[in-house]
């Protein structure tokens, strides 16, 4: 009798009397949910404890042995040398004062990686790059920016590269000569200002231009207003600054039909996109 009501229990349970019952289900034999889900289950538990065993162990004994310590907390080397490379209006001394190391300290990433920072924060240095030879040798590389124009204010003039950015005074560093940019404060250059070093680079770009055409000595003075002033070999240009190169162009157009045996200073305005405007 108490057969039967258990039976009739576990036939009422549902999937609760399978999951626990471990019988056999009719003629085909086939196991029960419990057998075909929770074997495989265990299994995998045991193997994954069996290599989580097998991995702490194997630490262990690196660390017993001395590996470990080895690997993480080995010296880097002194470095014996250092060679610079790439400097040319840089004297090797300025470079290295620049260094946070020098010969017979020791060698790290971070002090690779901090001579790095401090070198591109130079403003006459565009990049650097640092590489450990080993066994003890140290190679600075560097790539020195190019003066193209000098700026004047307060009776000091300053060289520019082609960014519009101020590297330092002129007489330090050799640099050019009679390519002049005006209308710029080197004051608000210096202090970072994003639209003064947008107009210096707006005016060395069309003295690198004039340059390009062979065009040595010329004045060009940026505006405020968008528009800039060429001066050179008795010619006064206007220009609208930005994509000055069509404007130049016609500029040498016009000049082709201007006798040359006018002297007096010639002003061509071609910040027009249909016309050209010449006063003699």
């Amino acid at each position: 009798m108490k057969r039967r009501q258990f039976g009739k229990r576990m036939r009422r349970g549902g999937w609760l009397s399978r999951w626990f019952s471990s019988s056999r289900s009719g003629r085909s034999g086939r196991r029960t949910l419990r057998h075909r889900t929770v074997r495989p289950v265990l299994l995998g538990v045991a193997a994954i404890t069996g290599m989580s065993v097998i991995v702490m162990t194997g630490w262990l004994w690196m660390r017993g042995l001395g590996v470990w310590r080895l690997h993480v907390e080995a010296p880097w080397p002194v470095i014996q040398t250092v060679q610079l490379r790439g400097e040319s209006r840089l004297s090797p001394e300025e470079v290295r004062a620049v260094l946070p190391f020098h010969e017979g300290d020791r060698l790290s990433v971070g002090v690779l990686q901090a001579a790095a920072r401090r070198l591109s924060a130079h403003p006459w240095i565009a990049a650097a790059t640092l590489s450990w030879v080993m066994p003890d040798t140290v190679i600075v590389q560097i790539q020195e920016r190019q003066p193209v124009a000098v700026v004047r204010e307060g009776g000091v003039q300053w060289y520019l590269d082609h960014t519009g950015s101020l590297l330092g005074p002129v007489g330090a560093k050799p640099g050019p000569v009679g390519v002049e940019l005006a209308g710029v404060s080197v004051a608000q250059l210096r202090a970072g200002s994003i639209e003064e070093r947008q107009r210096a680079r707006d005016g060395v770009a069309l003295l690198e231009l004039m340059r390009g055409d062979g065009v040595q000595t010329a004045q060009v003075t940026v505006g405020s207003d968008g528009a800039a002033v060429a001066a050179f070999d008795g010619w006064r240009l206007r220009f609208r600054t930005g994509r000055v190169e069509e404007q130049w162009r016609r500029f040498w157009q016009v000049a082709a039909r201007i006798s040359p045996d006018i002297r007096h200073p010639k002003e061509v305005d071609l910040r027009f996109a249909s016309s050209v405007v010449v006063k003699l």
